[in-house]
């Protein structure tokens, strides 16, 4: 499996933000927009393809651009993908 490490980009202006709840209270207070919140408790499920890195400082092999709302992931150069996702899914 590859190991995958996530950053937290805003996908409407594209600032790289630490965790999920960061990036929702940005673009509610920047942009104007309000976004779905995870559920407290609920762990990323297992995925075939990927082992997650979710230490900082851990070691990964590739960073994903994660969503703030949801477990959809992505590839870091895909900013418009993940804005797409935003888009069509919240």
């Amino acid at each position: 499996k590859e190991i995958v490490s996530f950053e937290y980009p805003c996908y409407i202006c594209g600032n790289i933000l630490s965790r999920a709840r960061l990036v929702i209270d940005h673009v509610k207070r920047v942009h104007g927009y309000e976004l779905p919140v995870r559920h407290v408790g609920h762990h990323r499920p297992v995925d075939p393809e990927y082992e997650f890195q979710n230490d900082p400082n851990g070691k990964s092999e590739v960073v994903h651009y994660a969503c703030a709302s949801c477990w959809f992931h992505c590839p870091e150069a895909g900013l418009g993908e993940l804005a797409e996702h935003y888009e069509t899914a919240h």
